[in-house]
């Protein structure tokens, strides 16, 4: 387990992770070699300044603990007061969504940083990152953070999904969420979704043109696409 972790962390040194919680954070950014450093060791000994020792102590080793729950439970409590404020606490969070080896800790990162983080640009990086992610856990927590904010970057995600993803669960969830955005582009590719082999899409899809036009011609495309190419800007 020590090798794996080490693997996705990219740590450079043998045997430093289990050093620096063992240690019990008593040494300080400024005399852990930058070369020894992941990406995380890196931002979360950026908290030491910060942070009381003994909460910056406890979250260091949840977050990298060899244990996928205690990890899952350490970015939970990135979310608390004592850190969510904090600068850094999105950019552990990003690199958790992505890089962590269990998909569940990769989705609480997700849903954890969906909810604090102030940079849309960023955050939406991640989520694109994280909506090809390899487990259906994680990308389905991407949807509701997309359907949010009605903009053409997420706009761009969802429909990718819809189009592409192989879970008829997150196509529904993704078809009924994209309700929110209103363009063209959104509504061909609702009409498209009329057709999905998968009832909970095409009902899903329905649903949402009807709340998007005001109409309903049922799972009629021809009709859809008429009264869309007249009367849709």
């Amino acid at each position: 387990m020590q090798r794996l972790i080490r693997k996705v962390f990219c740590l450079a040194a043998p045997g430093f992770l289990m050093i620096f919680l063992l240690a019990g954070c008593q040494e300080g950014p400024s005399q852990i070699q930058e070369e020894d450093q992941s990406p995380v060791v890196s931002l979360i000994a950026r908290l030491l300044p910060e942070s009381p020792e003994q909460k910056v102590a406890k979250i260091q080793k949840q977050l990298l603990s060899p244990d996928a729950d205690i990890r899952r439970e350490g970015v939970v409590s990135l979310e608390k007061k004592d850190y969510v404020k904090m600068e850094v606490t999105p950019r552990i969070l990003r690199i958790m969504a992505i890089q962590d080896p269990d998909p569940q800790v990769r989705a609480a990162a997700v849903g954890v940083l969906s909810r604090i983080d102030d940079d849309r640009n960023a955050l939406l990086e991640t989520l694109k990152a994280a909506s090809t992610d390899t487990s259906a856990l994680v990308r389905m927590e991407c949807i509701f953070p997309l359907s949010r904010h009605d903009d053409e970057a997420g706009q761009d995600i969802l429909l990718d999904m819809l189009n592409n993803d192989t879970s008829s669960e997150i196509r529904t969830e993704v078809a009924a969420a994209l309700r929110f955005y209103n363009s063209r582009k959104v509504v061909y590719t609702l009409l498209a979704g009329l057709t999905d082999l998968e009832f909970g899409v095409s009902y899903q899809s329905r649903e949402s043109l009807k709340e998007l036009t005001g109409q309903d011609f049922g799972y009629d495309q021809g009709a859809w696409k008429k009264w869309i190419d007249k009367n849709f800007n």
